[in-house]
Parts: C-alpha cells; structure tokens; sequence
C-alpha cells in the first residue's frame, strides 16, 4: 500500500516526537535516581557524571561564567572525552549556533559561548530533563544551595573517590572482635585467646589480602577491592572520606555464625557490616572461602 508524501512526512515527524518524549522520560528517571540518592545519603559514583556536568547540574556554572576559569574548563572538558586541540580548530571559523545567527569564533567566545553552545545547548532535550528528575520540576533549588560551595567540595560530599585503593579501603574497616561470645556457649577465660587468634587474622591475614589484591596486574584481580566494597556495602565504590567521615565497614567476628562463609549487612548507615565465623576464620583454608564468596556476589543481590 502506497502512502502519499505528506503521510509519511507526518509519521516521521511524530516518530521523531515519541522518540524525544522516551528519551526525556528516560533521563528524567535518572535525575529522580539521583535525587534519591542524594536524599537518602547515599554517594554516586564518580563515574556517574563528569566535573563539566557536575558543575552545570549542582553548581549552576557554565562555561562563560565569572570563576569558571579557562584552564578549569579545558581539564573538565578532558573528562567527557573532549579533543581540546581539535575543537579550538573552529577558531576564526563562522560556526551556526543553535539559537542564534552564524558567527565567527573567537579566542573569547570560544570558552564564554563555543563551548556552551557545543556541550550544553545542543544537548538540552537531556540536559533539561535530567534536571527536572534531579530537581523535581525545579520544587527543590539544589544549584542554589551549592553554587556557593567550591567544586571539589560539592564533589566530596555527593561523589565517589574516583581510585579504590587498598589503604583507603582498610582506613574504614573497624574490627570488632569476639561479637556474641556470651551467648556462644564460649567461657570467660577462652575469650582472650580467641580475641588474639582474630586479630592476627585481621592485622595478618586479612589486610596483606587486600593490599596483595591491589598490587595484582590482571584485571579480574585488581577488581577485587570493587567486588569487596559491593560485597561489603552494596556499592563498588568508596565516597570521599573527608566529606563522609562517618561512612565504614564494621567486621564483626561472630561466635555465633559458624557457616564457613562471611556475610554482610549493607542496610545499615552510614556503616555496613561484614561478618565473619569467630572461630572458622582463623583455619588457614577460609581466606579462599572468603574470596570465592566475595566475588561470587558481584552482579546479584543474593547469595543462593
């Protein structure tokens, strides 16, 4: 069956339609996401949003903007896998902006308008939605809550440390040693004992395990420590530790649990809880049950 121009002109032009609605939906979800996130004092992932964005989102600051300096801009613009030397080629060149009429390009407007145009404008369908989930319509005014605040600090309270490092990992774990031993069937004078034998493991067992798995050069090993936090807090990584002082993982070694695998709590904030058999984690063969363990959890929220 054959349609006429004008048909089919009108069907693309309100698939084109629905599709920018599903889009808008789409990144209106994520706004909403991190906004929960956010409200529920829970950090995102660093990768979640580059600094240029972070900065437009939260702080209300754009290129052209007094204090958003050229060289800050330039370093943010690597992080969206922006080609600076490529892009300042449009230098001198007539560029048709999208609201307004061709212009040549200047060493000035190539920071205060160019790069605006380039990176924001030309992206508003996403960018306007995504703040209408983050914002709820505008109802809730987070850019003017934190335009005030520097960039990095914005970044330390609402973000990941981008690097999972070994150190920065055992800097949040608290030991907690012989949990429950009253109601173990374990006498008074065996608990020292056993409170030492815990803490070898920990200070000799536990922590060369972790920093071992850091310095590892395959891939599946270095991902260890992000299996570990996931494993821990329901989360691969770690937030900045100065704008989350609280946040931490709490080792319990439990008398009680003598299944001779660990277990965790993530619910728990702003610290999770991972516990360990108080007795079967000191025999030599449980650091591979808790590896097996830990890495078996990776992409499930179970542990059938």
């Amino acid at each position: 069956k054959h349609e006429s121009p004008k048909k089919r002109e009108e069907f693309v032009k309100q698939t084109c339609v629905d599709l920018v609605k599903q889009a808008e939906s789409y990144y209106r979800a994520i706004g909403r996401i991190m906004l929960h996130s956010l409200a529920t004092f829970h950090t995102m992932s660093s990768t979640a949003m580059s600094s240029f964005y972070q900065n437009w989102f939260f702080r209300d600051c754009s290129p052209g903007d007094e204090g958003y300096h050229k060289h800050d801009i330039a370093y943010h613009l690597q992080g969206i896998g922006a080609n600076l030397h490529q892009l300042k080629s449009t230098i001198g060149v007539e560029y048709d902006y999208i609201d307004g009429k061709p212009e040549i390009v200047t060493e000035e407007t190539f920071f205060t308008k160019f790069i605006k145009d380039r990176f924001i404008q030309s992206r508003r369908i996403s960018i306007n939605a995504l703040k209408e989930g983050l914002t709820l319509n505008g109802s809730i005014p987070i850019s003017e809550n934190l335009c005030t605040m520097p960039l990095d600090v914005v970044q330390r309270l609402m973000f990941s440390n981008p690097l999972i490092r070994a150190k920065d990992v055992i800097e949040i774990l608290n030991p907690k040693y012989c949990v429950s031993w009253e109601q173990a069937d374990v006498k008074a004078e065996d608990v020292p004992g056993i409170r030492e034998e815990q803490q070898k493991f920990f200070e000799t067992t536990l922590i060369p395990f972790l920093k071992k798995k850091e310095g590892l050069a395959s891939e599946e090993q270095s991902d260890f420590l992000n299996s570990f936090l996931s494993f821990c807090t329901g989360y691969g990584y770690l937030p900045d530790r100065a704008g989350n002082p609280e946040y931490g993982i709490d080792i319990e070694f439990e008398l009680l649990h003598t299944y001779p695998y660990p277990k965790s709590h993530a619910c728990p904030e702003p610290r999770s809880v991972l516990v360990l058999p108080g007795k079967l984690c000191i025999q030599k063969d449980f650091i591979t049950n808790f590896e097996a363990a830990v890495l078996s959890y990776k992409g499930r929220f179970d542990m059938q």
